[in-house]
């Protein structure tokens, strides 16, 4: 992305809601205009927009749709008052953009195997689409949900994807194998290996932090390079207000991620432990998740 085209979307613009996917039944996909001043700002699969829902609140979405037309997408799960609020939202409502923002996903060489857990799959969605221009002979794609009707974008991935290049996994075992994605790759590990040769492994990554810290646990075990997408309240977006900042390093996840590596995940100390809220002050991430 140019200086110029950051500058231009640096400024929030208002756009209307084009048109509304319902994904599951806590899930949705709303497409706007991201065509902004007659230009199409780039995106790099991992960056993240803030979208304004009038009234209520600025909140930050990954980029899940990019479209020829100048049209991008974003999946919302209603979780709180800000996406609940979004989700009542029709085509022709008006909302804010701003973005992108952050490092995305560096597609490195090699034999890549990108996992996704619950509404984490949208982060990724980009990723597999270039993964698959790139190298489609050497890819595994990991998605997995808590139930069935929680596996996001299940029908075009298995269209996208070979049944050789794809494993779904769901916590009840409602669909696919029984378990965690951190789980799936061990069982499949020595057959990726294989697969891969001498090839280089990278994992990528989005989900609940519980499952990112498993996983790098389970590539630090294994040695294979990790890249993963982290999530913090945030304000600003470009560095300002401080509330995504992670210690000790002092990381800031608007501007140094969403995207961390293996080499900086591992001296984060308040990764998987601890995330801030709108004051700043720390508190203890829920780790009833998996």
């Amino acid at each position: 992305m140019t200086k110029n085209e950051q500058s231009i979307t640096d400024k929030p613009f208002t756009t209307e809601i084009k048109s509304v996917v319902q994904e599951t039944p806590l899930m949705k996909t709303y497409y706007v205009s991201f065509v902004v001043q007659g230009k199409i700002p780039s995106v790099i699969p991992g960056q993240f927009i803030l979208v304004w829902i009038p009234g209520i609140d600025e909140i930050p979405m990954a980029i899940s749709h990019v479209l020829d037309n100048g049209d991008i997408g974003f999946t919302v799960k209603d979780v709180g008052e800000a996406t609940h609020a979004l989700h009542k939202m029709k085509i022709g409502d008006l909302i804010g953009i701003r973005g992108p923002y952050g490092n995305g996903y560096q597609l490195k060489d090699g034999f890549s195997i990108i996992i996704g857990g619950g509404i984490g799959i949208a982060s990724i969605r980009l990723l597999v689409q270039k993964a698959l221009q790139k190298n489609p002979n050497h890819l595994l794609v990991i998605v997995g949900a808590q139930t069935a009707k929680e596996l996001l974008y299940l029908e075009e991935l298995q269209e996208i994807l070979k049944p050789s290049q794809m494993l779904v996994c769901t916590d009840d075992g409602s669909h696919g194998n029984e378990g965690f994605v951190t789980m799936i790759l061990e069982k499949n590990l020595l057959h990726i290996k294989e697969k891969a040769g001498a090839n280089r492994i990278t994992v990528y990554a989005c989900g609940p932090e519980i499952m990112l810290t498993n996983l790098l646990k389970v590539c630090n075990t294994h040695k294979l390079e990790l890249e993963a997408s982290l999530e913090r309240f945030m304000r600003c977006g470009f560095g300002l207000c401080g509330l995504c900042v992670v210690d000790p390093l002092g990381i800031k996840i608007c501007q140094n991620g969403p995207v961390l590596n293996s080499a900086v995940l591992n001296e984060l100390d308040d990764f998987g432990k601890f995330h801030r809220d709108v004051t700043g002050e720390k508190y203890r991430i829920d780790s009833n998740h998996g």
